[in-house]
């Protein structure tokens, strides 16, 4: 009896034992009722960043990063700012370019990346990325007095405005056809010769007197070509009228219309892009070859100057550069390209990521984010 207890009890163990077997790894680390529980590594980490300050490295990139009399402020700024302090994170910042941070970061240099840092795959490759705290894509900027003459251009050349002439090129030959080969023989004068002559003829006489210019140096004698004639001259005001609100819609429309509004229209203009940036990887990948500037201010520089034709950047940062410093005949297209994905850098073995994921992912998810959020972006109209 006494051996089957033990049995009883070692089996009851065991399973208990299996149980708990999945929670061991957390249990390794500390945990509190209101903060997330961590391994191990990550719970000394976090204690360290509590007690000594970690380097985060910034990168100027209005809206999301830039400073106002010596002070950073911005979205992800502010959203730092907020982790930070639930944390308990002490920090230092230092100023970096693009391609500066994601070298420090590459090499542990620094603790964590702020700004408007982009997940590419690149990147991927060489630093680490948390979770993504805004969604947007590449906005495009152009002179205001290239798009509707461009855009007028295409209008003449669209199908809409060659289908309204052909169409009534073909009436008007049709026409004219009708009545030569009724005042050929009995109008020789006005309407004869070879059938070149005499469609000629007849193509002229449909059209002007379609026009109401009637020039008078042609005109049907014969009773049939004069009955042919006055259904004519009903009919054009009827015809012509049509065809005037075709033409003026299809124009009109044209001139609506921006210079852009898909990415194949940059093939065919002199297209700007920041160097190095994703923006100057996503326009190559597709097959456009920007012009190069060492940021985006140099870049709208060049656009002013008629150096360029249009430039291509981050859809936020463009939008929030030319409301806040607007360029005289310089204005945002409401088009985007891509898809991009902004989100806080760290390096490969980085133990603090996944604590400041897991708070970053708790600030978004408060009623307080999108105010936040529409506070340095805007809705557009």
């Amino acid at each position: 009896m006494l051996t089957a207890n033990r049995k009883i009890i070692i089996l009851l163990c065991a399973a208990a034992m299996a149980l708990a077997a999945p929670s061991v790894a957390w249990s390794q680390g500390d945990s509190t009722d209101d903060g997330p529980k961590l391994l191990k590594p990550e719970s000394e980490a976090l204690r360290q960043a509590n007690s000594k300050p970690i380097l985060v490295g910034v990168t100027e990139a209005p809206p999301f990063s830039y400073k106002v009399d010596g002070e950073w402020q911005g979205l992800s700024i502010d959203l730092w700012k907020n982790i930070a302090r639930d944390l308990g994170i002490k920090y230092t910042i230092r100023d970096f370019t693009i391609e500066e941070l994601i070298s420090a970061l590459d090499t542990s240099e620094v603790d964590v990346g702020v700004g408007a840092l982009d997940i590419t795959a690149e990147r991927d490759e060489n630093m680490r990325f948390g979770h993504t705290f805004h969604h947007s894509g590449y906005g495009v900027a152009t002179r205001d007095d290239l798009r509707p003459r461009m855009s007028f251009i295409d209008a003449l050349i669209s199908k809409d405005f060659l289908a309204a002439i052909g169409s009534l090129l073909a009436l008007l030959l049709l026409v004219g056809t009708v009545v030569w080969m009724i005042e050929r023989r009995g109008n020789p004068k006005d309407f004869g010769g070879n059938m070149a002559e005499g469609l000629g003829s007849g193509l002229w006489w449909s059209a002007v007197t379609m026009s109401t210019v009637g020039y008078g140096d042609k005109y049907p004698r014969t009773a049939p070509g004069r009955l042919i004639a006055i259904i004519w001259i009903f009919a054009s005001i009827i015809v012509i009228s049509g065809f005037t609100g075709a033409i003026a819609s299809s124009l009109t429309l044209g001139r609506m219309v921006t210079s852009v509004e898909e990415l194949d229209d940059l093939r065919r203009l002199k297209t700007g892009a920041v160097a190095d940036s994703s923006a100057s990887v996503y326009l190559r990948d597709h097959g456009i070859r920007p012009n190069h500037f060492q940021d985006i201010t140099t870049a709208i520089d060049a656009l002013e100057a008629n150096e360029i034709d249009a430039v291509v950047h981050d859809a936020p940062i463009l939008h929030y550069i030319l409301d806040s410093n607007p360029r005289r005949g310089i204005s945002t297209l409401r088009v985007e390209f891509g898809y991009l994905n902004y989100a806080y850098g760290f390096p490969v073995d980085s133990r603090i990521a996944r604590p400041v994921g897991i708070q970053l992912l708790r600030e978004i998810e408060k009623s307080s984010w999108p105010s936040l959020v529409r506070r340095y972006l805007p809705e557009r109209r």
